[in-house]
């Protein structure tokens, strides 16, 4: 006959009850780390959302100044035939606010007469778009290279000059077309400006176009058309935050701002990127799960030690009275059966095995 080998009691106590420890912990801690995430990544959203706001509100007030300042030379010109204090006016606000490249009046025609040190006066700008797209309507112009004025404020500049533009038409109160007022603002400062933000943590701000280009951000990024679905979100005026994949290969927790500017202020379409790399947003996260690893492991030691003595208290008792009831079925005698107390069932057990060693003893005596 074959005799199958048994798990042991104490191994058996011990696995159930790692068993038992471990099996919730499988599933809990895998929940804890999930909700530790989610709030985390929540509270990083909220970061980076509240940053682009604030930067965004910043860029918008930062134009409607430059617009309102527009405005009211706009509304001078329009009163005045003095181009002698209108070209005064215009190299006053240039001086005194440096972001404003070139600011000129065309006439009907694109001629300028009158524009900041007398730059591109007599010369034509009816085929430039502010020029055209002034004639009938307030108009923003995205970043463009300077095609008329780089020759007279930056001859030498090895880098292109760049403007953003505004124009508005200009009437007499009789409604007479005067022509279209056009004013050149320096990109290279508001590039500055996006580019110095962030950076704390691996924050980075992008400043994009209508189509998705990157204007203003990392410079391996600029000038190329990001893809991204939140961007096309972005695109369609919805604002989204969202873990995305970047052409570097990285995962970004990143947040858009799909509108920057006011009513009021003709819009230059721009949208407005913040992002952060994941790990960095998540540090938190791995900060904690780093600080509950040693205690993971101290308990996974603890529950190690306990169930290997707990499986031992239980099985000692079984073990000792399992050897009295083979020494009785054996016919040695001489020791008595082990009062094991340690529980119930033991003690029932050894208080029957007593009463059977002693029936036996008296039915055999020897």
């Amino acid at each position: 006959m074959r005799h199958r080998t048994h798990v042991g009691l104490h191994r058996l106590v011990f696995m159930v009850m790692l068993l038992i420890a471990l099996i919730p912990s499988v599933i809990i801690l895998p929940m804890l780390a999930n909700l530790s995430r989610d709030i985390t990544r929540r509270q990083a959203v909220g970061v980076l959302e509240a940053a682009a706001d604030g930067v965004a509100r910043g860029l918008a007030r930062d134009l409607k100044e430059k617009w309102e300042n527009v405005r009211a030379l706009g509304d001078y010109a329009a009163g005045t035939r003095d181009m002698s204090e209108l070209r005064i006016r215009f190299d006053t606000l240039a001086r005194t606010t440096p972001l404003f490249a070139w600011i000129g009046l065309a006439d009907t025609a694109g001629l300028v007469t009158v524009a900041t040190d007398g730059v591109l006066e007599g010369e034509n700008v009816g085929v430039r778009p502010w020029f055209k797209a002034g004639l009938t309507q307030s108009f923003a112009g995205d970043m463009h290279d300077a095609v008329l004025l780089q020759p007279f404020l930056a001859p030498s500049s090895k880098e292109p000059l760049r403007l953003i533009d505004f124009a508005l038409p200009i009437k007499r109160a009789n409604g007479a077309p005067v022509g279209v007022l056009g004013a050149h603002i320096r990109w290279q400062a508001m590039r500055s400006f996006i580019q110095t933000l962030g950076h704390e943590n691996g924050v980075e701000f992008l400043l994009l176009a209508r189509d998705g280009t990157v204007l203003a951000g990392p410079e391996g990024l600029e000038g190329k058309r990001l893809t991204l679905r939140i961007i096309q979100a972005a695109e369609q005026g919805v604002s989204r935050s969202a873990v995305e994949q970047w052409p570097d290969g990285q995962e970004y927790l990143t947040a858009t701002i799909p509108t920057i500017g006011f009513t009021e202020v003709p819009s230059f379409g721009w949208s407005l990127v913040v992002r952060q790399p994941i790990q960095l947003a998540l540090i938190d996260t791995y900060s904690a799960a780093t600080r509950l690893l040693p205690v993971v492991i101290g308990g996974l030691a603890f529950v190690l030690v306990a169930a290997w003595g707990f499986g031992f208290w239980v099985a000692g008792p079984v073990r000792r009275l399992a050897a009295a009831a083979a020494a009785i079925v054996e016919g040695r005698s001489g020791e008595p059966v082990p009062d094991e107390r340690a529980y119930a069932e033991v003690a029932s057990l050894a208080d029957s095995l007593s009463r059977l060693e002693s029936r036996l003893t008296e039915r055999h005596p020897t």
